[in-house]
């Protein structure tokens, strides 16, 4: 019996990986040596790890070795018939040939026309192309309730409680504006709301546990 030890972001993920690496086996155990942890963010904050145990595939032998043709044995040739020279009458070359019946080699079948091209083409020509499928915006207020949430705990722990921000759906976007500044340096300001846009979609995906493909977070502040 084998062992392979992996560690991921979930238990679920390192299971998977692990047993991708022992060739998936259809039999085996598993043993969760440690748990994840995350930080309030959602952030992994220590790694899972597993075990998992699995006996080797056995190499199975052929049920049987391929048979060997023989050649088809070798017929000797016919030996040809010997024709006498000795010359003959007009005579009797006139009636073998009126006795000798006419043999015509029959006219070969004609081969069907294929008309398959012919009649595919038309038919691709009508057919009208298909529109494209329009996805429609997911949001919903338990979406937003859950956002609202999220920016609560966060501006508490970053000291920020003072900022106070609205949210708004609109379409694909789902706008969260600030009514001020959480860092007084522009590039870490910037770099900040995007790690909390990315981690607030991160986040109704893994609750809602959908794809949200083509939906985006974003964060404003409040024109000055």
């Amino acid at each position: 019996m084998k062992s392979i030890i992996q560690e991921a972001s979930s238990i679920a993920k390192a299971v998977e990986e692990a047993w991708n690496k022992a060739q998936k086996p259809q039999q085996f155990s598993v043993k969760i040596l440690e748990e994840a942890e995350k930080n309030f963010l959602g952030l992994t904050k220590k790694s899972a790890k597993v075990a998992i145990f699995f006996d080797e595939p056995q190499l199975t032998k052929p049920s049987s070795m391929p048979t060997a043709h023989k050649p088809a044995a070798h017929k000797p040739a016919a030996r040809p018939v010997a024709h006498t020279t000795q010359p003959q009458s007009s005579y009797a070359k006139a009636s073998a040939a009126q006795t000798r019946p006419n043999q015509q080699r029959p006219s070969p079948a004609p081969r069907p026309v294929q008309q398959t091209q012919q009649t595919a083409a038309p038919a691709q020509a009508t057919q009208a192309p298909q529109p494209k499928k329009q996805f429609e915006p997911l949001w919903n207020q338990e979406m937003v309730d859950r956002t609202q949430e999220w920016m609560h705990t966060a501006l508490k722990n970053s000291n920020n409680d003072h900022v106070k921000f609205t949210i708004e759906p609109q379409k694909f976007h789902l706008r969260i504006t600030l009514s001020s500044a959480i860092l007084p340096d522009p590039d870490k300001e910037k770099q900040l709301l995007a790690s909390f846009s990315a981690l607030i979609l991160e986040t109704l995906k893994r609750t809602f546990k959908m794809s949200l493909r083509g939906h985006k977070i974003v964060l404003t502040h409040q024109p000055r």
